[in-house]
């Protein structure tokens, strides 16, 4: 994966074909962080983004939706370093430290790791938490026999696909779901979507997207499901 000063992280996977190419299977933009410095995943699964709003230095639990840390520090154009460790079995510490006018800060938060109970999917659970960034109107969802997707409509003009992937050992999770999204591409130049619905065609794995929303325009996605380790 990769992170930077657009705020997203962007997974990437090694084809197995004859040219062995890298391609993007996901974007993933964190809350409330404009700048992404540092993405990890701890002890207990959850994921974990740090990085700037502004002149703050942000530490967000992408998992469980919350915020951990928060530290004004003047932005990110200053020396400074930031460590996420296992302190013990039980709980997980957040290292900052920076320099400005010649004196080093430096800051420990410890937080308790999240039992896997808490992500649980049961009636009214979060499924992932400022998705677009903006207001959703609209979902589909494809059931897909081998991997399940929603697409979501939004007013930040994008259409966008989530999806559960397989644990490390290659296993779904019946209590608890790895999430991964993909963005499909805009509605007429990035105006709102206000709808969406998904077509089945007689191809095996060929579907139809139509959008419709601001400019009074309606557009249709060819879409192709292959599903893998993820679906593209």
């Amino acid at each position: 994966f990769t992170t930077g000063h657009d705020g997203t992280i962007r997974f990437y996977t090694q084809d197995t074909g004859t040219e062995k190419s890298i391609s993007c299977y996901g974007i993933q933009r964190a809350t409330d962080i404009s700048m992404v410095l540092n993405y990890c995943i701890v002890q207990g699964g959850d994921r974990i983004v740090a990085g700037f709003h502004a002149r703050d230095f942000v530490v967000y639990n992408v998992s469980q939706g919350s915020e951990i840390f928060r530290e004004p520090c003047g932005g990110w154009r200053r020396p400074m370093s930031f460590l996420c460790t296992d302190s013990s079995k039980n709980e997980l510490a957040f290292y900052f430290c920076f320099v400005t006018n010649g004196r080093i800060h430096s800051y420990l938060k410890k937080s308790p790791i999240q039992s896997k109970e808490t992500c649980s999917l049961v009636s009214g659970a979060a499924l992932c938490t400022a998705y677009h960034g903006k207001e959703i109107h609209s979902s589909s969802f494809i059931p897909f026999k081998h991997c399940p997707i929603l697409i979501t409509g939004a007013e930040d003009g994008l259409l966008r696909t989530l999806f559960p992937v397989k644990s490390l050992n290659n296993e779904w999770s019946e209590t608890v779901i790895a999430l991964q999204s993909a963005n499909i591409g805009e509605h007429a130049a990035g105006t709102i979507v206000k709808a969406t619905c998904v077509l089945s065609t007689d191809a095996h794995n060929q579907y139809m997207l139509v959008s419709g929303g601001s400019k009074e325009v309606l557009m249709t996605w060819h879409l192709s499901v292959k599903c893998t380790e993820s679906p593209r």
